[in-house]
């Protein structure tokens, strides 16, 4: 699959879903407006139906409005439009899932993270934040350098669940990516990254060095935060 470092695709022909989102949108999204039954039950059927321009139109509300709990069917059928032809569809399907998503439907969206087009990919990268799955955190760190800027913040926002995932980064061969294993975890490393740590602060690289001791006394700071309250 193409990977983001290749090049920016037009969003031509998607009905002017041309916003591209940042790694960090999940943590800004505003809330949710809450849809009613009735709205829900009429979206549902704008996206079953034949009528292209009101499946485009119940896909744009279903991207900034949420239900709780969302229903099953709609989750199913976003889901099924992951793969359309429709290239304001596949956008609109992925940029939706951050509200309608769940762990189920993590396996989809990282198919998505190899997408041709740009958008589809980072709003699958939103969802994925969003959903703050172990799974979700492994299937970025797998495709590191085809998400470049986007997978720290993601990792980041992820939280404690993609600790597992940003410890693998500290044994990578390039001594950047190890570098970003440490600012990650600086952030949200426990008590089962110190050891990890301890042995990136001996790294060959002086970068990595710096970044593993940093990161470990924030870690350390946080646990003696924590234990005092």
């Amino acid at each position: 699959p193409q990977d983001l470092a290749s090049g920016r695709e037009t969003e031509q022909d998607a009905g002017g879903a041309s916003e591209q989102p940042t790694a960090s949108a999940a943590e800004n999204r505003p809330p949710a407006r809450q849809l009613t039954t009735q709205e829900v039950a009429a979206l549902a059927d704008d996206l079953q139906g034949e009528d292209l321009e009101r499946r485009r139109a119940a896909l744009t509300t279903l991207a900034t409005a949420a239900a709780d709990p969302a229903p099953p069917a709609v989750t199913q059928r976003l889901l099924e439009l992951l793969s359309s032809d429709d290239l304001f569809t596949r956008i609109t399907a992925t940029r939706a899932m951050a509200r309608w998503g769940n762990p189920e439907t993590v396996p989809a969206l990282i198919q998505k993270l190899d997408d041709p087009n740009v958008a589809v990919r980072q709003y699958a990268v939103d969802a994925l934040i969003a959903i703050r799955d172990p799974s979700g955190a492994e299937a970025l760190v797998d495709r590191w350098k085809r998400l470049p800027g986007m997978g720290v913040p993601a990792l980041m926002a992820m939280g404690a669940a993609a600790e597992p995932a940003a410890l693998r980064l500290l044994a990578h061969q390039d001594p950047t990516v190890r570098v970003d294993g440490c600012r990650i975890l600086a952030k949200i490393g426990t008590r089962d990254c110190t050891a990890p740590l301890d042995q990136r602060a001996e790294d060959a690289s002086p970068d990595v060095q710096r970044a593993a001791r940093d990161a470990r006394e924030r870690v350390r700071e946080r646990l003696e935060g924590a234990a005092t309250e």
